[in-house]
């Protein structure tokens, strides 16, 4: 079960540990969180500590962990407070700037193999190997449940509609959807393992009504945090996931959806949601929408370091699934854009798995509804600067 009381436990078992990071208004209707300022740069920090807390005593070979590198040096981090050893292993293609960190806080470097699930594969034998404790960068039920520890900090701060949220493993998307979900729609993950949609409790009976917040359809100009009135009309084609399938196994909606809450997700409690947003080139959550189940897709492009996971997770995937979370796709022009922007006008850096989460404004793949007030998440900055410059 991973729900709003997990949420609550990971708070106060992470408190003093871990940043409450700031919102900034970046337009009327459109607000950044700033967990990029989070130790080690990412909101990983947060998961990654509440899962090795939640663990019990660590055994004498520490930890280990396989990461594009945020999870990774949220890892390092979290060993180095706790005073027990870590163990990082990460791609070939890791930037250069994580890698160091990686050094920097005293975990044990391994770069091996080209992707994320070739440095995982290795971090499992080391694991075996060694007695080390293998710590899942995002398919963990305390590495979720940390994550969505943000979401809760958004409901003390501010009052909003819409959260977007880049996606590659999906441990954010998921742990942020448990936390804005509430008691009666807690995701029961525990059940239904090996993937079918269905499986498992639904995520409650009392589901928001759609239209409370943005109603769908209604073409309103959303100003995007650029500036720029949004487009009205339809989702910009491409955006939406395809046919996914409901907690109770019906097929979801296919297509490009309206404007606002058409584009996103099932309305959740409180009439608030989580739209998950994914590279074109790292489809992973769109993919197993479509099929009904986690699927290996190929991953590329610039924001593969960070959203570069073959694979959605299993307890991501289900925690979607339960919340009818749905999935828009970026490209990777958008994503450098974005990127752009943010530091043009808000002089802001973060990574281009980060920047995902804001293309789907920029581009205008997402629209906000008239009055819809939306959060971007902005959840990581270990980057080299230089190409914005």
């Amino acid at each position: 079960m991973i729900g709003i009381e997990d949420v609550r436990a990971a708070e106060e078992r992470i408190r003093g540990r871990v940043r409450r990071t700031p919102v900034l208004r970046a337009g009327a209707q459109t607000f950044f969180k700033l967990e990029y300022a989070q130790h080690a740069g990412s909101f990983k920090t947060r998961g990654m500590m509440n899962q090795i807390l939640a663990s019990g005593p660590a055994p004498a070979a520490g930890i280990v962990v396989a990461s594009g590198g945020n999870a990774g040096l949220a890892a390092a981090y979290a060993a180095r407070e706790l005073g027990i050893p870590a163990a990082v292993f990460v791609p070939e293609t890791a930037p250069p700037v994580k890698v160091a960190k990686l050094g920097k806080l005293g975990a044990q470097v391994t770069q091996v193999g080209s992707e994320y699930a070739e440095a995982h594969a290795a971090a499992v034998v080391h694991a075996e190997r060694t007695g080390a404790r293998f710590c899942h960068a995002y398919d963990d039920p305390g590495m979720v449940a940390g994550n969505g520890t943000l979401g809760l900090e958004l409901l003390d701060d501010l009052e909003f509609d819409t959260v977007l949220v880049a996606v590659g493993g999906g441990g954010l998307a998921a742990g942020v959807a448990a936390a804005l979900a509430g008691p009666a729609e807690s995701a029961d993950a525990g059940k239904g393992a090996g993937g079918s949609a269905g499986a498992g409790e639904s995520v409650g009976g009392s589901a928001g009504a759609g239209g409370d917040a943005g109603a769908g359809g209604s073409a309103g100009a959303g100003e995007s945090v650029g500036g720029s009135a949004g487009a009205g009309g339809d989702a910009g084609a491409g955006g939406s996931a395809g046919a996914g399938k409901s907690a109770g196994g019906s097929a979801g909606a296919e297509g490009s959806a309206g404007a606002g809450a058409g584009t996103g997700a099932r309305v959740t409690a409180g009439g608030k949601r989580v739209v998950a947003v994914e590279p074109e080139n790292c489809p992973t959550l769109s993919r197993a929408l479509a099929a009904g189940e986690p699927v290996d897709v190929a991953v590329s492009g610039v924001a593969a370091d960070s959203l570069g996971a073959r694979r959605i997770g299993l307890l991501p995937y289900q925690i979607a699934v339960l919340t009818e979370m749905r999935s828009l796709l970026v490209d990777d022009a958008a994503i450098v854009e974005a990127r752009r922007r943010l530091w043009d006008d808000y002089r802001i850096v973060v990574e281009h798995g980060t920047a995902a989460a804001y293309a789907a404004l920029t581009s205008g793949v997402y629209r906000p509804a008239e009055g819809e007030r939306v959060v971007v998440l902005l959840c990581g900055a270990n980057t080299n600067p230089g190409d914005l410059a």
